[in-house]
């Protein structure tokens, strides 16, 4: 009965990744962070689909993947996290897929022969990273969003991940303990319900914040309601999605004239509800918005362009500023580095 549920569980979680895979995949424009978003829930798939393989077939490393691909749930989210951050990937970073590959090759030789014991010596150092990981980024990540930091809408969905797995990772612990102290049989379901459950909570998370999926919206559609609606009215989160839609599509920021005047237009709302918005809901203003934006489109172009072929003055132009010491003293501001150091930066990496 036991091994009934976990495959129907398996199977309803592995559904469920693939389809947000897919949601991803589908996504009007893709940045780094979708496609390694993208890349973690496949992982869930791939780990849901060899628990349910194992009725119909068996392959070499089958169960030793099975017992390991936990391990790379920490190195992902690390990776997500960096890559919101527009911190440059270093041949460093592969360190954090060694435990995977060492203990998958261990795993290789001494499952058969240990078999349980096997398993329990490798449930400690996979509770250490799936601790350790979201802890990290419980700390990375404030409470409050950081206008400098180039993820704010994204804070609560970061942590709330962060979060469960650390709650997934309590849970397992305490299964553990009660069936070492008080001799409770373990029961395959209960991890993959948890396991599912984890997945279709992250899911949606991003579902919720337009992580996964961004609905086409029409910007001008409410705007008679929004004229005469008190704050309270708005939809907030569509707001957001509205303006991020209008600067994926329409780019307006180049403009080094934009106007918070023209953004409300565009949006179909009142200037000062809009500014409003910014400021209490998305702790941020216009003018930092905006110029957020012409530094991640800056960084896009630094690194197509590593060798200098374009000057900074002109791709500073080109992503809306209207000058050289405004466009490097929003680089500072943003990525922490001149652009002279972020390019030694990306070029020795």
């Amino acid at each position: 009965m036991d091994n009934y549920f976990t495959l129907l569980a398996a199977g309803i979680g592995a559904v469920q990744s693939l389809l947000f895979a897919i949601l991803i995949f589908f996504k009007r424009k893709h940045k780094e962070h979708d496609w390694l978003l993208a890349a973690w829930f496949l992982v869930f798939f791939i780990h849901l689909l060899l628990v349910l393989s194992k009725g119909v077939l068996h392959f070499a490393l089958q169960e030793a993947l099975i017992l390991n691909m936990s391990f790379l749930h920490g190195p992902l989210f690390f990776f997500y996290v960096k890559s919101l951050q527009k911190k440059v990937f270093t041949k460093l970073d592969c360190i954090h897929f060694l435990p995977f590959v060492l203990f998958l090759v261990l795993s290789s030789f001494f499952l058969d022969r240990l078999q349980t014991a096997w398993v329990t010596i490798v449930l400690w150092p996979k509770l250490v990273s799936l601790i350790a990981y979201p802890v990290y980024v419980l700390i990375v990540v404030p409470a409050k969003p950081n206008a400098k930091l180039g993820y704010v809408q994204h804070n609560l969905w970061i942590r709330a991940i962060a979060i469960l797995f650390l709650l997934s990772a309590g849970i397992s612990i305490l299964r553990m303990l009660l069936e070492l102290s008080m001799g409770i049989p373990y029961f395959r379901f209960w991890d993959t319900a948890r396991y599912v459950v984890l997945i279709i909570i992250i899911g949606f998370f991003g579902l919720r914040y337009g992580t996964l999926y961004q609905p086409i919206t029409l910007p001008h559609k409410d705007a008679k309601k929004y004229k005469t609606s008190p704050l309270k009215a708005y939809d907030i989160e569509k707001v957001k999605i509205d303006i991020e839609h209008i600067f994926e599509t329409e780019k307006p920021y180049l403009n080094p004239d934009f106007s918070l005047e023209e953004l409300a237009s565009l949006l179909g709302i009142a200037k000062h509800h809009l500014s409003q918005i910014l400021n209490a809901e998305m702790h941020t203003n216009f003018y930092n918005l905006i110029n957020q934006r012409r530094i991640e489109d800056a960084l896009e172009k630094i690194k197509q362009h590593t060798t200098l072929e374009y000057t900074m003055e002109g791709i500073g132009y080109e992503c809306g500023f209207s000058s050289k010491s405004s466009f490097f003293t929003n680089f500072k501001k943003f990525v922490g580095l001149t652009p002279g150091q972020y390019i030694r930066k990306i070029s020795t990496a």
